[in-house]
């Protein structure tokens, strides 16, 4: 959200907060996303968000957000990126944000594969989240 807002100088919000804002979201046709996270969210929560504007790109999301145009539910890691300036992450605490991802490989991986594989893993470790056993 953008700095100047009511809510961006806490380090955290709850989802119904949020009931009244509008939101600038990437909504993804094939696969839904962080942006149908959002909603189910939302709706658990006794709201539809708001949509103030769609963009097809991640990185626009923070400009918008930045221009006021409203907030956007993005990952943590978006505050590192320089585009961040002017906004604040505060942590949406009830929210309960999960996705599963998997990556399958063949076990004849070239090296390549099998070292971005462990180099993937242990960042995983690093970030304090779950991460299979290599096999």
């Amino acid at each position: 959200m953008p700095v100047a807002h009511r809510l961006a100088q806490r380090k955290e919000v709850e989802i119904a907060e949020l009931r009244e804002e509008f939101f600038v979201t990437v909504p993804h046709r094939d696969r839904g996303g962080l942006s149908y996270l959002v909603a189910e969210r939302c709706i658990a929560h006794g709201f539809y968000p708001r949509v103030a504007r769609a963009t097809s790109r991640k990185n626009s999301l923070l400009s918008l957000v930045n221009a006021g145009f409203g907030i956007a539910v993005v990952p943590q890691s978006m505050a590192s990126i320089s585009l961040a300036a002017g906004v604040s992450f505060p942590a949406v605490k009830d929210a309960d944000f999960y996705s599963e991802v998997a990556l399958l490989r063949r076990r004849d991986a070239p090296a390549m594969v099998n070292q971005f594989v462990q180099a993937l893993i242990a960042g995983l470790r690093e970030a304090g989240l779950s991460a299979p056993d290599q096999d």
